[in-house]
């Protein structure tokens, strides 16, 4: 019986293309990127770290959604601890930022679906 269950060699192509797929995928590890000074480049407003949380500032008009309500001013979002595509604050083109914390310090990643680092990804 060759299985490729049983073929660890048969089962590498296999392997590595889910591995590409995962990598690659709109909020996986390509589109993500960090923005501990709160300036993020194409993404209108600006955000700061609180001791609840970061507080993202905006216009109406800049197009953030936390909930997917836009909002003008300010409001307080600690680390929701769902899936990046589910992350409670939307930005325009569908990139997503989830505040996180590390090391007792706030930032917040950012997932962009159109990241140059995913778009130039070969496999």
């Amino acid at each position: 019986m060759n299985d490729v269950a049983d073929d660890p060699k048969a089962a590498r192509p296999e392997r590595h293309e889910r591995r590409a797929a995962s990598v690659s995928a709109p909020y996986g590890p390509l589109p993500l990127a960090d923005y501990p000074e709160g300036r993020i480049p194409a993404v209108p407003g600006h955000r700061h770290p609180t001791g609840d949380g970061v507080a993202p500032t905006a216009s109406a008009e800049d197009g953030l959604g936390p909930d997917g309500e836009p909002f003008g001013g300010e409001a307080v979002l600690a680390e929701d601890g769902g899936a990046p595509a589910h992350s409670r604050l939307a930005a325009p083109a569908d990139a997503r930022i989830a505040p996180t914390r590390r090391e007792g310090a706030w930032a917040v990643r950012v997932y962009d679906p159109a990241s140059a680092a995913r778009q130039a990804f070969g496999g």
